[in-house]
């Protein structure tokens, strides 16, 4: 299988992630899920 490749990448600023496409945005994983421990 392959994949059509994107117009523009750009750095992730991340080491081991590289170069990512350059419509994309890098987040914490803590930014997109809440996490409930049940003390709230």
């Amino acid at each position: 299988m392959k994949f059509k490749r994107y117009a523009r990448y750009t750095d992730s600023g991340v080491k081991w992630l590289g170069r990512i496409p350059a419509h994309w945005d890098v987040k914490r994983i803590k930014q997109l899920f809440g996490v409930f421990n049940g003390s709230n």
